[in-house]
């Protein structure tokens, strides 16, 4: 009872734990763009708020939330290391370390219960205002990179050119998935989104040198495919570069996209534009004025703001005052995919089913083809190999009770044996086989009983003692565990025990037969 009272809350604690630890980084079902080997793999998909609903509206669908992934290199802190020698106190100072990471960007409505359990350090982000820089990393790689809580850490993101950007260390989680924990980096997906490059970000600047007496405004264009189209308002083209003469008051639109074949299309665009504004106002030249000198075939500018997007010039007897507004951006429209949380994991593969069921139909209509794949699909080998547990617990179970079938059933021969003459007088006596039988039954059933409470008590005893102290420690690197989990389920308990009871007692029956076998005329003559 001992061994089938461990075995079965370590095979339940080791599934659910490690269970629960891979869902609390990848949710129970994912919704990506087709073609992709992974939700971190696939091109990103634009959000669309028609999928939420209808995944919503599944029953036994909790949750739904985008998720965008995105690869950087940290690079740790210079730091100096002191050791004592026969000289006095030296020093020499350490290279910095680089290491690559998986950004996971999440927003303000993100699920954090699990890594809430998992935080050994410091505090979650806070992603509910404005564009934040905090993010939460792992021990393990806190360890390597020698980071500590409220360190600012730089990280590199890798696209045309690489681009650096600070970031603040708010909490240090362990779960004690090495091949996870060695990667993830919590983050604002606005963050991720941004370093993405998946939209284009549009911007316009003006040209110092003047053309013919106009101004020259340049358009430029980030992210897409790298083969810009503009529209300064006539439809699209191939013109960077627009010429104008200051005269009133007016804004200049310029609208961003890239392009397949065709940049004069209307249509063709890969990704979601963006717009860049110029507003311009001019005025008559005041005394204070006439100090900004006048723009001859170079422009004097005189600064307005510290950003530089707000100045004014002298052009032609009139005062310019020119502020540049950038697009936004698209890449806020797109990402890596959706995360799907389930109330109950035993619903998921139906739930999986409804949802593929439910997006078939809308794939189809907006011709957008996704695909949606259950965390058993996404780390088959993993739950393929939880599931063998189940077999070497029914192994282990089978072997347990054979075991114990084997030893009440030499006992009870035992027991019959030692009374035989009091089964040669209770047969004298008038008494039936069946009564003397189930006398023999009683007493193994309260053998049994015994040492079912007596194992129940030392078994549940050393599940506690593991679950409260960790006394068997695990390899996290093979077993995703740092300690033999343990997990004590009542009603299993309850049933096993039951279980255990009926099939030992139904067994005996056979060994009992024997009675029937003594006869009263020679079991009282060898009394």
């Amino acid at each position: 009872m001992i061994v089938m009272i461990v075995t079965l809350a370590i095979v339940k604690g080791f599934q659910n734990e490690v269970r629960e630890k891979i869902i609390g980084f990848g949710s129970h079902i994912q919704i990506m763009n087709s073609g992709g080997a992974s939700l971190i793999e696939s091109d990103p998909m634009v959000i669309d708020s028609e999928i939420t609903n209808q995944v919503l509206s599944i029953k036994g669908v909790s949750r739904i939330q985008p998720i965008a992934y995105k690869t950087a290199i940290f690079q740790s802190k210079k730091d100096s290391v002191f050791y004592q020698n026969k000289s006095g106190l030296d020093t020499f100072q350490v290279q910095q370390e680089i290491k690559g990471v998986l950004f996971k960007g999440v927003d303000a409505q993100y699920d954090w219960h699990f890594f809430k359990s998992s935080l050994i350090e410091g505090r979650l982000p806070d992603y509910s205002k404005t564009e934040s820089d905090e993010i939460i990393i792992s021990k393990k790689i806190a360890n390597q990179l020698h980071f500590k809580v409220n360190d600012r850490v730089g990280a590199f993101f890798v696209q045309k050119s690489p681009i650096k950007r600070a970031f603040l260390i708010v909490g240090i989680f362990e779960t004690g998935l090495d091949d996870f924990d060695d990667d993830i980096v919590l983050a604002d997906i606005r963050m991720v989104q941004d370093y993405s490059a998946w939209g284009i970000k549009a911007s316009l600047r003006l040209q110092d040198t003047l053309v013919k007496g106009g101004v020259v405004i340049n358009a430029e264009a980030f992210g897409g495919n790298d083969n810009y189209k503009f529209d300064w308002g006539t439809g699209y083209g191939m013109y960077s570069k627009y010429l104008f003469y200051p005269s009133k008051d007016t804004v200049i639109r310029m609208i961003a996209s890239d392009y397949f074949a065709n940049p004069y299309s209307d249509e063709e665009n890969s990704v979601i534009p963006d717009t860049a504004y110029l507003q311009i106002s001019v005025t008559e030249l005041t005394q204070k004025d006439s100090l900004i000198p006048p723009s001859k075939n170079t422009l004097h500018r005189f600064f307005l703001n510290d950003e530089g997007t707000y100045y004014a010039f002298n052009y032609e007897g009139k005062k310019v005052k020119i502020r540049l507004v950038d697009g936004k951006g698209s890449s806020q429209h797109y990402i890596s995919g959706y995360e799907v949380s389930v109330n109950n994991w035993e619903q998921l593969k139906n739930i999986d089913k409804t949802v593929k069921k439910a997006l078939f139909y809308w794939s189809m209509e907006k011709e957008k083809p996704i695909e949606i794949r259950s965390i058993t699909q996404i780390y088959g080998s993993i739950f393929s190999w939880l599931s063998f547990l189940d077999i070497n617990f029914m192994i282990i179970i089978c072997m347990m009770i054979i075991i114990s079938i084997i030893t009440m059933g030499a006992a009870l021969l035992v027991l019959i044996l030692e009374q035989t003459a009091a089964i040669g007088v209770l047969k004298s006596l008038g008494s039936s086989n069946w009564l003397i039988r189930k006398v023999f039954l009683i007493q193994a059933g309260y053998l049994i009983l015994k040492g079912l409470i007596w194992g129940n008590i030392i078994g549940v005893g050393l599940c506690l003692l593991q679950a409260q102290f960790h006394i068997i420690p695990l390899d996290s690197a093979v077993y995703y565990l740092n300690a033999v989990p343990i997990e004590l389920d009542f009603m299993q308990l309850l049933l096993l025990n039951l279980g255990t009871l009926l099939v030992c007692v139904i067994s005996l029956l056979l060994p009992t037969y024997f009675i029937t076998r003594i006869s009263p005329v020679k079991a009282l003559k060898f009394s």
